[in-house]
């Protein structure tokens, strides 16, 4: 190897679980069942401009879709078979899908595909789905690669996928033909594991002078090593308080390096004291700490809560943050034997 090349290793455990359900903000991804068949048929599979740019043709009679979702169900058996029923939390009817396909665990990568009725276009649901479903493959199955590609006069899907945290990787010439054997360009996009969760280029500690905004102040008070054994990740702790003022108003934590742990903790803690609260400085500490995180190489930050900590959710909006899912926090956790039985996982770009 060429001195000066790093080569990256990618854990290549891949741990298939199939298709099981996935929460976020205003969705619920799920299993299809028998009875999803009319929502299917009256909601996408007959549109001719849903399936304009796909490579089928739209159902003709519901006996078609019934077949179809047979097979979806039948498939369900397979453990690596991943194919969800996009459902809208308080609508209740399934109004499109994603699914992903083409797997291949020795390089641990795989493509993934959606469709939703037009309808619902235009929503933010299907970059919502698209990013749940970008989490689950590249953390609970623990693959390295997703893809995806659309028909290049599809613009549509292209800025789903951008939306959602892939890139732009490569045009396909008459990649596939479409729905009438007309053979068409595709525009091919991805996201990798290292986008999310592994960016960090530096783990050693920096000297952190005292962040300011003008009006709060960060101070680093501790700087903790990594636990291997237990899978802690290092954090620094800064102290938050107001310019010019000696009192600790809390506390905000960075961890910087990914762990298993780290996902269901965050990457960012904060915590306020009552008498201080209301005043955003738990989201003013946060802006003053992605400056460290950059520094490590950091581009995304997560930032987790409990689904009942409302004011807490209400901080990661203020941010710009994502909310990506609802998650059960695994068993064994110390989160879990504290109570602490579901986190909701916010993803922040910065």
């Amino acid at each position: 190897m060429s001195e000066g090349i790093v080569k990256k290793e990618v854990n290549m455990e891949v741990n298939h679980q199939g298709t099981k359900a996935i929460e976020t903000a205003r969705l619920v991804l799920r299993r299809f069942n028998i009875g999803d068949v009319e929502d299917i048929f009256r909601n996408w599979v007959t549109d001719e401009e849903v399936t304009r740019y796909l490579r089928w043709s739209p159902h003709q009679s519901i006996d078609v879709t019934q077949a179809v979702l047979n097979e979806w169900l039948a498939s369900y058996q397979n453990i690596i078979y991943y194919n969800w029923a996009i459902v809208p939390k308080g609508y209740g009817k399934v109004i499109g899908c994603i699914s992903v396909r083409d797997i291949v665990d020795s390089h641990a990568r795989c493509e993934t595909g959606f469709c939703i009725g037009r309808e619902f276009w235009g929503k933010g649901y299907m970059t919502e789905a698209l990013r749940a479903v970008t989490h689950y493959m590249l953390f609970d199955i623990n693959l390295n690669r997703l893809q995806a590609m659309h028909n290049t006069a599809n613009q549509a899907s292209g800025k789903v996928m951008l939306k959602s945290g892939m890139k732009y990787e490569a045009l396909l010439r008459q990649y596939s033909a479409d729905n009438r054997g007309v053979p068409i360009d595709h525009a091919l996009y991805s996201v990798l594991k290292q986008d999310i969760f592994n960016q960090v280029n530096s783990t050693e500690f920096m000297e952190i002078k005292p962040l300011t905004d003008g009006e709060i102040e960060l101070v680093c008070v501790e700087k903790i090593e990594a636990d291997l054994e237990k899978g802690y990740s290092p954090y620094y702790t800064f102290a938050i308080k107001l310019v010019g003022q000696p009192q600790s108003m809390g506390q905000i934590r960075l961890r910087f390096e990914f762990s298993r742990l780290l996902y269901y903790a965050g990457h960012i803690g904060y915590d306020i004291k009552e008498q201080f609260r209301g005043h955003s400085y738990s989201a003013k500490a946060c802006q003053l700490v992605k400056q460290v995180a950059k520094q490590h190489g950091i581009n995304t930050l997560l930032i987790t809560n409990n689904p009942e900590n409302i004011a807490s959710r209400k901080i990661c909006e203020k941010l710009g943050a994502k909310m990506i899912r609802i998650v059960d926090v695994p068993p064994g956790n110390e989160m879990y034997d504290s109570g602490e039985l579901q986190k909701c996982i916010y993803q922040w770009d910065i």
